[in-house]
């Protein structure tokens, strides 16, 4: 038997060994083909003063300078997600494929750890290609401020493109992070690939190690686009605030519509989960009824799959959107016999919904 361990521990480092291998040079991941040099088109400079000469830069008044900083920090935290993005596709993703063809990591399933990380990835790139980045190459070019109603614009693409996108993420979002947890419990090996892919840079392979808030761990790359989707409203809002008129205006108007973006997308989950709840629950969960419930239950079971919980909420505004209200695991379900099944209770705008807890 120790033998046996001994040589499952030279195989361990030989497959370390491996991930050395990618610390010059990291692997590309599949099924991206871009058009863009990332790398380039990811060079951002450390402060949107870097654009001006100093004659300007002492031009500006107090106001007018932290004005500026809310601008940029919405530019800056944006290049901070989509670099993390990166690196989840390239070091983590591009690492384990590689990995997998030399036999390493077999068991682990790569959709089900980062499902559709990829078009997230791919729309935040396209976002800053086509949106954030002209505004940049204009302020380098002419040595100017950033222009604020550059941003209404890209607030509106992102109305445009991400709600779809998100929902689909957000809602298998918690099951990715206890999977990568379960990984790292039952795989040695695994908890150390994570240990040397969070030092690594995509977009500056050469580093040796990242530090700080530079680092790339996955539970935080994971937790990300959740984190940045609520951002967009409360970074806007401090830009409001500073605002003058005539662009105030407008910029609250789309501060507005980010804030209720943020809000749908969170219902949208919301009601996606309850959706799983209520197909996941079946006639057998329910134990110990009457015959008398359990004919009751099999009716409602019958008819579950014929409510639709994204479809428009009859006789009222089309605006009006279904929206979970209330919610309580800690009723109890008594029948004639006096038998009791512990029920999870939902009000939603229209509907009242009673599953097995």
């Amino acid at each position: 038997m120790s033998s046996e361990l001994t040589e499952k521990e030279k195989k361990s480092e030989i497959k370390i060994k491996i991930l050395e291998t990618f610390d010059i040079f990291l692997p590309k991941a599949q099924g991206l083909n871009l058009a863009v040099n990332v790398t380039e088109v990811l060079r951002l400079e450390s402060s949107w003063r870097d654009f001006l000469s100093d004659e300007v830069l002492r031009s500006l008044s107090k106001s007018e300078a932290r004005f500026q900083e809310a601008v940029w920090e919405i530019i800056l935290t944006e290049h901070n997600y989509i670099s993390k993005l990166h690196s989840a596709i390239h070091v983590y993703i591009g690492c384990l494929i590689n990995l997998q063809e030399d036999d390493m990591f077999e068991k682990v399933q790569i959709k089900k750890l980062f499902t559709n990380l990829k078009l997230i990835y791919r729309t935040h790139l396209d976002l800053w290609t086509n949106f954030f980045l002209p505004e940049l190459k204009s302020c380098r070019k002419n040595k100017r401020v950033l222009d604020a109603s550059s941003i209404i614009p890209i607030y509106g693409q992102i109305e445009e493109r991400i709600p779809a996108v998100y929902v689909n993420y957000l809602v298998g979002a918690r099951d990715s992070i206890e999977y990568m947890r379960e990984l790292c419990d039952e795989d040695e090996l695994f908890r150390r690939f994570i240990d040397w892919a969070e030092d690594k840079d995509a977009l500056q392979p050469e580093k040796n190690k990242c530090k700080g808030n530079d680092k790339n761990a996955l539970d935080s790359i994971l937790s990300g686009p959740h984190q940045r989707i609520t951002r967009y409203g409360l970074l806007l809002e401090t830009v409001c605030k500073l605002a003058e008129e005539p662009i105030k205006k407008k910029l609250e108007e789309t501060r507005v519509k980010a804030s209720a973006l943020c809000l749908w997308i969170d219902r949208r989950v919301s009601l996606e989960d309850l959706r799983r709840t209520v197909i996941s629950v079946e006639i057998d969960d329910f134990r110990n009824l009457s015959e008398t419930t359990s004919d009751f239950l099999a009716n409602h079971f019958a008819a579950r799959g014929a409510f639709d919980f994204f479809s428009p909420v009859q006789g009222v505004k089309e605006e009006v959107q279904r929206r979970v209200y209330f919610e309580d695991s800690g009723i109890m379900l008594k029948d004639g016999e006096h038998k009791n099944a512990k029920i999870f209770v939902v009000i939603l705008t229209d509907v009242l919904k009673r599953v097995q807890k």
